[in-house]
């Protein structure tokens, strides 16, 4: 008896026994009588879970499959001795036929993945081994330098050398990735080897006009560019006018595992941070709590510098005092008045040859600040005193100092500004979208409510959700297909879901719609890894 795959009218595949020599017919006649179409399995999770198990045990199948065809690969020229006594694809079948008897689906697109992943695992190396082999030889290492650069770069570089110099290093590398997989298609992958070089002198037009068919402002480019340098992860869709992208990012968030929601957390988290560096802090809470331990942080760190320093009174700050008083006697009532001018008074009772003690000024600064709270016109007059008392002291100590008081001076108006927005309870916080309202004189605290006020919030109006979750699956089917065996909306938001939204975060998309650097770089970029070419030489050789 021997077994037979036979393939049903409803397209369900069977293994059956049947006589040695039986026909065709009379196989399927066997199975007519004596196989019963299997139940179908449940649509309830457990059936899913039945088919997952599957897919899984498919795609690990493949992997071997695939590290199996370098293994043959390496065993190639004994079969051409003829010491194996068999073929390379031979030996390929019967890889293929002993994963079939313990359960794997060689037919399927599981196994198919897997297989090619293994195969690129497996062939990333033979670019970089080549590469090795041609530098142990004196001559070559000599001589050709630029080969040896071009081969272990897939021709992407070639150390100044030109491009017939990038071509055959293209080649070498794609004909060795290629052939490792099947001795065949080596041919093949170097035609498409010596090719990539070429190709990608051409992309930074292409690049140009992604960028232009996007609608990426020049302003918002360089606002992404300033949120890159604060080490805020920016999506592509938020970057890009493009209905297409804000679509398909919008429908992620319905995506079943897709990562979009994470990718969200992650933004306005890292802008939060940031937010916290302006005053001093390194954390992605803005509570009421990390607002009060930082006031009192700074806080000490003013009563440190103003009681261990000692302010010069010089014709600056008498000067500065006396235009103070002029204008705010012009500008108040006259008890208003008298209350700025008894500050400047206790001031000057304070000199000591010529000098105010830290902690003697410190404490007229006290005053001056609970007087500067308010809004009216003697807070603003208070607070140019403070103001003018201050700029003595700097002038007092040395350069350095004096930039550390600053930067103190510096964080606690950014604290202040912040703090306004944040909740009130102690798990308060601060939203994105409040932070378009900040009132701050400070550049760096106006760019990043600028950052969050353009990118914290998607381009895409609520369509609702099944809605989303439609024009998302298909959005992830573009980037990935679907596992067999599983319901595509879920396959997709398993699988390709992610990849879609790994696509929108992609370094290499980010650059292109920003301009930094051009296409042609970040494509070059991404063909010098090694991977990335087993990648193309494996799929080549469907």
């Amino acid at each position: 008896m021997a077994t037979y795959r036979i393939t049903a009218p409803d397209g369900a595949k069977y293994d059956v026994t049947a006589p040695d020599d039986a026909t065709e017919e009379q196989v399927m006649a066997y199975a007519k009588q004596n196989y019963a179409k299997p139940a179908e399995e449940p649509s309830s999770l457990l059936g899913w879970n039945r088919r997952m198990g599957q897919t899984i045990a498919n795609a690990g199948a493949g992997a071997v499959r695939g590290a199996g065809s370098i293994g043959s690969t390496i065993l190639a020229p004994l079969d051409y001795a003829g010491v194996t006594g068999m073929t390379n694809a031979e030996r390929r079948a019967q890889i293929d036929a002993g994963l079939q008897t313990i359960g794997a689906d060689t037919e399927s697109l599981a196994y198919g993945g897997g297989k090619l992943a293994g195969e690129i695992a497996g062939t990333a190396g033979a670019g970089g081994l080549v590469a090795k082999g041609l530098s142990a030889v004196p001559a070559i290492a000599r001589s050709a330098p630029g080969l040896i650069n071009a081969v272990r770069t897939g021709g992407m570089t070639a150390g100044g050398s030109g491009m017939a110099t990038r071509v055959a290093g293209g080649a070498l590398s794609g004909g060795a990735m290629a052939g490792a997989i099947n001795p065949e298609d080596a041919g093949t992958g170097a035609v498409l080897g010596g090719a990539l070089p070429a190709a990608v002198k051409g992309a930074g037009m292409v690049g140009s006009k992604i960028a232009s068919k996007m609608q990426v402002s020049q302003e918002i480019a360089q606002l992404a560019q300033k949120a890159q340098s604060l080490g805020i992860d920016i999506p592509a869709d938020r970057i890009a006018n493009s209905k297409i992208l804000n679509a398909g990012a919008a429908s992620l968030d319905y995506v079943p595992f897709s990562g979009r929601i994470a990718t969200e957390t992650k933004m306005n988290n890292q802008i939060k941070r940031a937010l916290s560096k302006t005053f001093g802090e390194n954390t992605d809470s803005l509570s009421k709590d990390v607002f009060v331990k930082a006031q009192q942080k700074l806080g000490q760190g003013f009563d440190d510098f103003l009681t261990k320093n000692k302010v010069t009174v010089d014709q600056q700050l008498f000067s500065d005092m006396q235009a103070n008083l002029a204008k705010a006697k012009n500008e108040l009532s006259a008890d208003n008045y008298r209350i700025i001018e008894n500050q400047v008074k206790d001031l000057w009772g304070k000199i000591d040859n010529g000098i105010i003690d830290g902690n003697a000024a410190y404490n007229v600064k006290k005053t001056l600040d609970r007087l500067g709270r308010g809004n009216g016109n003697e807070a603003f007059h208070a607070k140019e005193v403070r103001n003018s008392l201050m700029d003595a002291l700097k002038r007092s100590v040395s350069p350095e100092k004096a930039q550390g008081f600053t930067d103190l001076q510096r964080k606690y108006a950014n604290l202040k500004s912040l703090q306004k927005l944040a909740g009130n309870s102690a798990e308060g916080d601060i939203s994105m979208a409040r932070l378009g309202n900040i009132d701050s004189r400070n550049q760096e605290v106006i760019d990043l409510a600028k950052i969050a006020a353009t990118f914290a919030k998607g381009r895409e109006s609520p369509h609702g959700a099944m809605q989303r979750v439609s024009i998302g699956s298909g959005v992830a089917a573009l980037g990935g297909g679907v596992l067999a065996g599983v319901a595509a909306p879920v396959a997709a938001g398993l699988t390709a879901g992610r990849a879609a939204n790994m696509a929108l975060n992609s370094k290499a998309l980010k650059n292109v719609l920003v301009g930094n650097p051009s296409t042609k770089n970040r494509l070059a970029d991404l063909l010098e890894n090694p991977t990335t070419r087993a990648a193309i030489m494996a799929a080549q050789s469907r």
